[in-house]
Order: C-alpha cells, then sequence, then structure tokens
C-alpha cells in the first residue's frame, strides 16, 4: 500500500470528530481495532481522494420554492435578470 501524506485542518477535524464518535476500523489481517489516528488517517485520505458527495441542502428547497411562485413574479425577476446581464455586458466591452 502507497503512504499518501495529508496536510491540512481536515486531518485536525476529522480524528475529533472519529473520538467523539468512537469510530473505529478493524485491520483486515488481523481483525484487531486500528487506533483514531489511523482511522482518521483513512478518512481524511478517503475525502481528499474521492471528494464527499454534494449534499444540495440549498438548491433542493431554493427549487421547489422558484416553482411554485406566481407567473407574473418570475417574468418580472426574467426582465431583471436580462437587464442585469446586458448591462454587465457593456461595461465589460
Amino acid at each position: 500500500m502507497e503512504v499518501v501524506e495529508v496536510k491540512g485542518g481536515l486531518t485536525k477535524g476529522i480524528d475529533k470528530w472519529v473520538r467523539r464518535k468512537g469510530i473505529q476500523f478493524r485491520d483486515r489481517k488481523t481483525g484487531q481495532y486500528m487506533s483514531y489516528n489511523s482511522t482518521a488517517f483513512l478518512i481524511t485520505r478517503s475525502i481528499y481522494n474521492k471528494g464527499i458527495a454534494l449534499s444540495l441542502f440549498f438548491t433542493k428547497p431554493f427549487e421547489n420554492a422558484f416553482k411554485r411562485l406566481p407567473n407574473e413574479v418570475v417574468e418580472k425577476f426574467g426582465l431583471e435578470v436580462d437587464e442585469l446581464i446586458q448591462h454587465a455586458l457593456k461595461d465589460f466591452k
């Protein structure tokens, strides 16, 4: 197994979380529990390599609320956005 050094603030946060929750992985060969540091390192390395799935905690409720808006509000909002974009493009040129 290749050893990858992971630096940054994520390691401390994951270490605290692992200790608070009492999470410990087991060694595949011996079946013994790994240390909290080893468990935190493996979780941190996995997050660094694979990332974390998006939760869309704001996007989904916003889209649901936007669907319930009256058409008049949506049309006015659309016109204002168009004007804003046109104004921004004028300044950009």
